[in-house]
């Protein structure tokens, strides 16, 4: 709880109460209540003066209404809903660009909203704020259109809606007979799971990243662990050196062997082969990454070695109304394999974006 700010008030003019998640203001018998907005249920119950969310981009549309119920306190002089955020909200068949445009700019409750846009651009020191003057280009660098159009400028679009790599083209990134090429680095993506074992290989060139096979393994040999498989099919195929980027959680004990999955794969591929963070990255920025690489067309697969990847990038969607991928395809183990490596080399932390700031 962020209480920092208040805490250099005089001690009788505040109580601060962690344990349940508290600020109380004796002196004007006012009190500040945290509540996790994501779970709309812990909003029921309390009669509040008002209500603000941050980041309702990602909170769910039942917790705003349920707040619309509660902002109701009788000694409150101004009851009000304030919503703070970037404009990213998912898409669904009756709201194309997300609930929060529905809701807050164009449905039935928007007359009575008062909606602000600000710009990252009125953030550079050159105007007076505190990012970098290079700060946009840096982003337009790295993130799709559709995105800049939410994180910069402040728009609503869907950015979670139908397919998650939504820039993906055939005829575009789909090539025949990519084949290995000595002295170009090798890179191969991994992700654990018990069944299947998925895995990716691709070579770097320094402008364009080229998939060359992919794997998704299920059936093994009793005395062998899966991913003891998954690396002896690989280094068939591929027996030059490589630079492995593994699923973080590969530091846990790997399944069937008494030995970690990332000390099996150094076992084939060498004591310096693993590059992994100390957790896996969020997907979220993964899939920004894998859409502005497709979209620079740094990116390009075999159509006849790469099937699993295909598969994947076409048929991976969100759970409809949210920012989740739909797991229940399956698809996601190979675009896990697929994109550890993107975003090891080539992602970037979400960065201070456009907020739209909304009264009810």
């Amino acid at each position: 709880m962020y209480v920092d700010g208040v805490k250099g008030l005089p001690s009788d003019w505040i109580n601060i109460n962690k344990a349940d998640y508290k600020v109380a203001f004796p002196k004007w018998g006012g009190i500040l209540q945290f509540m996790p907005a994501t779970h709309p249920d812990s909003i029921k119950g309390p009669n509040c003066g008002a209500m603000l969310f941050d980041e309702i981009g990602i909170i769910p549309k039942d917790s705003f209404l349920f707040a619309i119920s509660r902002a109701r306190h009788p000694d409150a002089i101004n009851k009000q809903i304030i919503c703070v955020g970037t404009p990213e909200g998912t898409a669904s068949a009756d709201a194309p660009k997300g609930w929060h445009y529905e809701v807050l700019v164009v449905g039935p409750q928007s007359k009575e909203c008062s909606v602000y846009y600000g710009k990252t651009e009125e953030n550079l020191q050159k105007n007076g704020g505190f990012l970098r003057n290079d700060y946009i280009d840096m982003l337009r660098s790295i993130y799709p259109e559709q995105m800049l159009a939410s994180y910069l400028e402040g728009k609503f679009v869907p950015l979670a809606s139908g397919r998650v790599v939504n820039l993906f083209d055939r005829t575009r990134h789909l090539k025949s007979g990519l084949k290995y090429r000595p002295g170009v680095p090798l890179w191969i993506g991994m992700d654990f799971n018990v069944i299947p074992m998925a895995a990716t290989v691709s070579q770097y060139d320094g402008r364009v990243v080229r998939y060359l096979k992919s794997y998704e393994m299920r059936y093994f040999q009793d005395s062998v662990s899966p991913l003891d498989g998954l690396c002896q099919a690989i280094q068939k195929d591929f027996p030059q050196y490589a630079t492995v980027f593994p699923d973080a959680t590969g530091n846990n004990r790997d399944y069937r062997s008494t030995l970690t999955g990332f000390s099996i794969i150094r076992q084939y591929f060498g004591a310096d082969s693993i590059r992994s963070p100390g957790k896996n990255p969020p997907v979220l920025r993964r899939i920004m990454t894998t859409n502005k690489m497709l979209e620079q067309n740094a990116i390009e697969i075999d159509k006849d070695n790469c099937h699993h990847i295909i598969k994947s990038f076409e048929g991976l969607t969100y759970v409809e109304g949210t920012q989740d991928i739909d797991k229940k395809s399956g698809f996601d183990h190979i675009f896990d394999a697929a994109t550890y490596k993107l975003d090891y080399n080539f992602g970037k932390t979400r960065p201070e974006t456009a907020k739209v700031v909304a009264w009810l």
